[in-house]
């Protein structure tokens, strides 16, 4: 169970107020920091104690920097979230950091309130969060600044909100040093993966964005993202265990927009799940596999217009009845054997182990 994913309520942000006036609107969200951290933690305990009996594994909030990097840095068509300013790099820092502390607050809030084993397993909450992993990759392989620029991306994009939500090393300014902090460190039950695509970034020799961090030294006109690079489910997961080891990794979403191609998502599963039997094999600790998602559903800011579903949903339809794609009867395959069968491991070319 989620307790947080990406919107607030009202009586917390006035989105439109501060789309047209960061400095001036009220409630500021995350940029309240000290008042909505309170707020949801306190929400996040009353959740759990209602629904502890019920529930035994949450996830304090979803794909945090979603709401940093699309409300406050570079909003697009794409992706937004409220209140959708662009470049507003103290408001990047401040709400990165209120979501950090927020995590930790909520986590500690859960695990006082929800005292109920649910399921019997001797833990009544496992509690941890949810993030986009994205590995870059220089432009270049061949050039010391696309390398340094794949480095510096991988770091801001990842590990500077992970390092201090997982182990408590908080880089507020984003400078690369990070400071301890005992208050957020040891709150990590396990940490859930999102897994899309990664990113080729191209090096400059000065910062693009130096007043928002030194490490900003690569192009945002020349970033390329692939979204069907399979291996690099491996690549990250295998980063957090570098980074991370023994923590215990679910993959919370993995999918593709194209579920209607006749034969293209089931090789699209299939492939990215034979890279993670391999981190498995590897030395991984992943404790499940979610496919994003069940149905068709509301995808933020292009309504119905992105089907991930292994069941279409059409919108018109009164009753929203639900129609199996071919996908769920592979996936269903899958599940029930705990592995690839034979005949989609033969069906399409095998990954190259890289």
């Amino acid at each position: 169970v989620t307790l947080h994913h990406y919107t607030l309520p009202v009586w917390m942000h006035d989105a439109v107020a501060c789309h047209y006036g960061l400095e001036s609107c009220s409630p500021r969200g995350w940029l309240d920091r000290e008042v909505i951290v309170h707020e949801i933690a306190k929400y996040a305990g009353f959740v759990a104690g209602a629904m502890g009996d019920l529930v035994d594994r949450w996830v304090t909030q979803n794909e945090p920097f979603a709401v940093v990097l699309a409300g406050y840095l570079q909003p697009s068509s794409e992706r937004t979230n409220p209140p959708g300013v662009s470049l507003a790099f103290d408001a990047v820092k401040t709400s990165a950091a209120a979501m950090i502390e927020a995590h930790a607050r909520m986590y500690d809030a859960v695990k006082a309130a929800d005292d109920v084993d649910a399921d019997g397993d001797g833990s009544p909450a496992q509690v941890g969060l949810v993030f986009a992993v994205a590995p870059s990759h220089p432009l270049d392989p061949g050039s010391e600044l696309d390398r340094q620029a794949a480095q510096n991306v991988t770091y801001l994009y990842n590990w500077a909100f992970l390092d201090a939500v997982v182990l408590g090393e908080f880089d507020e300014d984003l400078d690369g040093v990070a400071e301890h902090r005992a208050d957020l460190a040891g709150r990590m039950d396990f940490l859930g993966m999102n897994y899309y695509a990664v990113s080729r970034v191209e090096g400059t020799e000065y910062p693009v964005f130096g007043e928002f961090s030194p490490l900003t030294t690569f192009s945002p006109v020349t970033l390329e993202i692939g979204y069907d690079e399979p291996s690099g489910i491996y690549e990250g997961l295998t980063l957090l265990e570098e980074r991370y080891p023994g923590l215990a990794i679910i993959i919370t979403e993995n999918g593709t927009p194209n579920v209607d191609q006749v034969e293209y998502p089931t090789r699209y599963v299939r492939d990215h799940l034979i890279w993670v039997s391999r981190a498995i094999q590897d030395g991984v600790n992943v404790k499940g596999y979610f496919y994003w998602s069940f149905m068709d559903n509301y995808e933020w800011n292009h309504g119905m217009g992105m089907r991930f579903g292994l069941y279409a949903v059409d919108p018109s339809d009164p009753q929203k009845n639900r129609t199996a794609r071919p996908l769920a009867a592979a996936y269903r395959r899958i599940i029930e054997a705990n592995a690839i069968p034979q005949d989609l491991l033969d069906a399409y070319p095998i990954p190259p182990r890289e």
